[in-house]
């Protein structure tokens, strides 16, 4: 018995242990494009994307993390992919919103404790997974465990 219960709580942390694992920095994901982080070769791969985030349509506000919008540009016209991200939680994590928001609300948590909004253009380094894993098709791929970094900011680490 005690071993069935070792095994279902090592399935349950699972993700928070990926997501919260050793310290790396921003940088030590290969910096890759929005036409090629979806590509096969880089499934369970640590990854950095350059883009701006923005609010998914719909999120539980009390969860632990959010799959926010990670698109090449500010617009919501341009490619987009998931990025989850701790809410409320730090660093590396968005502040939830108001009950009512818009994407001036965005408040993102980076590495090093700065702040940055919503047309801030940010680095975000994670693992790439495919969205059969979340509840939305929205995404082909996501990054999980992500971690930000204000583009051309130098590192601290």
């Amino acid at each position: 018995m005690s071993c069935r219960l070792f095994a279902i709580s090592c399935i349950c942390f699972l993700p928070h242990i990926i997501g919260c694992g050793a310290d790396v920095s921003v940088g030590d994901g290969k910096v890759v494009a929005f036409d090629t982080v979806c590509d096969k070769d880089k499934e369970g791969k640590r990854v950095t994307l350059e883009g701006f985030l923005d609010f998914p349509d719909r999120f539980n506000a009390k969860a632990s993390s959010i799959v926010m919008r990670l698109q090449a540009a500010p617009t919501r016209t341009s490619r987009v992919i998931g990025a989850r991200v701790k809410l409320n939680a730090g660093t590396n994590t968005i502040v939830a919103p108001p009950d009512k928001y818009n994407e001036t609300d965005l408040k993102a948590v980076t590495h090093d404790g700065k702040s940055a909004g919503h047309k801030t253009r940010l680095k975000i380094a994670g693992v790439m997974l495919y969205s059969e894993s979340l509840d939305t098709r929205e995404f082909k791929c996501f990054l999980t465990g992500a971690q930000i970094e204000i583009a051309g900011a130098a590192s601290s680490k």
